[in-house]
Protein backbone atom coordinates (compact mmCIF):
# COMPACT_ATOMS: atom_id res chain seq x y z
CA UNK A 1 0.00 0.00 0.00
CA UNK A 2 1.46 3.63 -1.16
CA UNK A 3 1.41 5.85 1.46
CA UNK A 4 0.24 9.26 0.96
CA UNK A 5 0.68 12.67 2.53
CA UNK A 6 -0.68 16.15 1.68
CA UNK A 7 2.13 18.83 3.43
CA UNK A 8 1.25 22.79 2.08
CA UNK A 9 -0.40 21.98 -1.06
CA UNK A 10 1.77 19.29 -1.81
CA UNK A 11 0.94 15.68 -2.30
CA UNK A 12 3.84 13.51 -0.83
CA UNK A 13 4.40 9.70 -2.20
CA UNK A 14 7.39 8.03 -1.45
CA UNK A 15 10.01 9.48 -3.81
CA UNK A 16 7.26 11.65 -5.12
CA UNK A 17 6.36 15.54 -4.70
CA UNK A 18 3.67 17.34 -6.84
CA UNK A 19 1.64 20.56 -6.35
CA UNK A 20 -1.58 19.32 -5.61
CA UNK A 21 -4.85 19.82 -7.91
CA UNK A 22 -6.76 21.92 -5.32
CA UNK A 23 -3.55 24.46 -5.80
CA UNK A 24 -3.20 23.94 -9.70
CA UNK A 25 -7.07 24.91 -9.85
CA UNK A 26 -6.71 27.52 -7.59
CA UNK A 27 -3.62 29.11 -9.78
CA UNK A 28 -5.84 28.71 -13.20
CA UNK A 29 -8.79 30.29 -11.27
CA UNK A 30 -7.06 33.50 -10.35
CA UNK A 31 -5.67 34.04 -13.98
CA UNK A 32 -9.27 33.58 -15.48
CA UNK A 33 -10.39 35.70 -12.73
CA UNK A 34 -8.00 38.58 -14.03
CA UNK A 35 -8.51 37.95 -17.38
CA UNK A 36 -12.56 38.38 -16.96
CA UNK A 37 -12.04 41.81 -14.75
CA UNK A 38 -9.48 42.86 -17.97
CA UNK A 39 -11.98 41.56 -20.47
CA UNK A 40 -14.66 43.95 -18.35
CA UNK A 41 -12.62 47.39 -17.73
CA UNK A 42 -11.40 47.09 -21.61
CA UNK A 43 -15.15 46.75 -22.90
CA UNK A 44 -16.14 49.65 -20.70
CA UNK A 45 -13.23 51.72 -22.17
CA UNK A 46 -13.81 50.83 -26.15
CA UNK A 47 -17.89 50.70 -25.64
CA UNK A 48 -18.31 53.65 -23.08
CA UNK A 49 -15.36 56.10 -23.66
CA UNK A 50 -14.69 55.12 -20.02
CA UNK A 51 -10.85 55.37 -18.58
CA UNK A 52 -8.69 52.11 -17.99
CA UNK A 53 -6.91 51.65 -14.71
CA UNK A 54 -3.33 50.46 -15.62
CA UNK A 55 -3.67 47.16 -13.99
CA UNK A 56 -6.54 45.86 -16.17
CA UNK A 57 -4.87 46.75 -19.96
CA UNK A 58 -4.10 43.84 -21.67
CA UNK A 59 -0.37 44.33 -20.90
CA UNK A 60 -0.99 44.69 -17.39
CA UNK A 61 -2.76 41.83 -17.57
CA UNK A 62 -0.46 39.49 -19.14
CA UNK A 63 2.33 40.67 -16.40
CA UNK A 64 0.24 39.95 -13.30
CA UNK A 65 -0.64 36.45 -14.61
CA UNK A 66 3.01 36.07 -15.66
CA UNK A 67 4.07 37.17 -12.02
CA UNK A 68 1.60 35.19 -10.48
CA UNK A 69 2.46 31.49 -12.54
CA UNK A 70 6.27 32.08 -11.60
CA UNK A 71 5.09 33.02 -7.96
CA UNK A 72 2.91 29.18 -8.02
CA UNK A 73 6.18 27.25 -9.80
CA UNK A 74 8.30 28.49 -7.01
CA UNK A 75 6.07 27.98 -4.50
CA UNK A 76 6.03 24.46 -5.46
CA UNK A 77 9.65 24.28 -6.31
CA UNK A 78 10.58 21.28 -4.45
CA UNK A 79 8.46 18.71 -6.32
CA UNK A 80 9.97 16.52 -8.53
CA UNK A 81 7.23 15.12 -10.56
CA UNK A 82 7.07 17.79 -13.69
CA UNK A 83 3.52 16.06 -15.03
CA UNK A 84 1.12 18.86 -13.29
CA UNK A 85 3.83 21.54 -14.80
CA UNK A 86 3.08 20.27 -17.94
CA UNK A 87 -0.54 20.44 -17.91
CA UNK A 88 -0.67 23.71 -16.06
CA UNK A 89 1.34 25.43 -19.10
CA UNK A 90 -0.57 23.62 -22.01
CA UNK A 91 -3.65 25.10 -19.81
CA UNK A 92 -2.11 28.09 -19.24
CA UNK A 93 -1.66 28.83 -22.84
CA UNK A 94 -4.70 27.85 -24.09
CA UNK A 95 -6.16 30.63 -21.57
CA UNK A 96 -3.98 33.16 -23.10
CA UNK A 97 -4.44 32.19 -26.53
CA UNK A 98 -8.18 32.74 -26.15
CA UNK A 99 -7.29 35.93 -24.19
CA UNK A 100 -5.13 37.24 -26.76
CA UNK A 101 -7.63 36.31 -29.51
CA UNK A 102 -10.11 38.18 -27.91
CA UNK A 103 -7.91 41.57 -27.46
CA UNK A 104 -7.01 41.32 -31.14
CA UNK A 105 -10.33 41.81 -32.62
CA UNK A 106 -10.19 45.33 -31.39
CA UNK A 107 -7.03 46.43 -32.65
CA UNK A 108 -8.18 45.12 -35.67
CA UNK A 109 -11.29 46.80 -35.99
CA UNK A 110 -11.23 50.36 -37.94
CA UNK A 111 -14.13 51.86 -35.63
CA UNK A 112 -11.90 51.89 -32.47
CA UNK A 113 -9.34 55.22 -32.58
CA UNK A 114 -5.65 54.69 -32.46
CA UNK A 115 -6.28 56.63 -28.79
CA UNK A 116 -8.61 53.85 -27.30
CA UNK A 117 -6.56 50.77 -29.07
CA UNK A 118 -3.15 52.07 -27.03
CA UNK A 119 -4.49 52.61 -23.80
CA UNK A 120 -6.34 49.39 -24.11
CA UNK A 121 -2.56 47.59 -24.36
CA UNK A 122 -1.51 50.04 -21.83
CA UNK A 123 0.62 52.72 -23.32
CA UNK A 124 -0.14 55.79 -22.84
CA UNK A 125 -1.62 57.93 -25.83
CA UNK A 126 -0.13 61.23 -26.52
CA UNK A 127 -3.16 62.65 -27.79
CA UNK A 128 -4.39 62.81 -24.51
CA UNK A 129 -1.33 63.50 -23.12
CA UNK A 130 -1.20 66.59 -25.61
CA UNK A 131 -4.84 67.10 -24.67
CA UNK A 132 -4.34 67.45 -20.95
CA UNK A 133 -1.22 69.44 -21.08
CA UNK A 134 -2.88 71.90 -23.62
CA UNK A 135 -6.38 72.52 -21.59
CA UNK A 136 -4.28 74.97 -19.39
CA UNK A 137 -3.09 77.17 -21.92
CA UNK A 138 -5.82 76.62 -24.21
CA UNK A 139 -4.13 77.50 -27.31
CA UNK A 140 -5.84 76.85 -30.66
CA UNK A 141 -5.94 73.54 -32.52
CA UNK A 142 -4.85 73.98 -36.19
CA UNK A 143 -7.94 73.27 -37.86
CA UNK A 144 -8.54 76.98 -35.55
CA UNK A 145 -5.27 78.67 -36.99
CA UNK A 146 -6.84 77.70 -40.93
CA UNK A 147 -10.53 78.49 -39.86
CA UNK A 148 -10.46 82.33 -42.37
CA UNK A 149 -8.28 80.44 -44.69
CA UNK A 150 -5.66 82.75 -43.99
CA UNK A 151 -3.04 80.19 -42.67
CA UNK A 152 -0.07 79.14 -44.52
CA UNK A 153 -0.01 80.13 -48.64
CA UNK A 154 -3.29 82.12 -48.17
CA UNK A 155 -2.30 85.50 -48.68
CA UNK A 156 -4.67 88.40 -49.56
CA UNK A 157 -2.74 91.16 -52.02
Amino acid sequence: MCKLFWVLGCRLQPKRCTPSVAAYKSMLSKADAKIESSKKAILATVNKGRAIDSRETFCSTIDQIGKQVYGWQKSFDMCNDNQIFKIADTKLQSIITKYNDWFMRFLKDDGVSPETKLKIQGVPSTMDLFREKNKATASPVPSQLHSNNQGCGSHKP
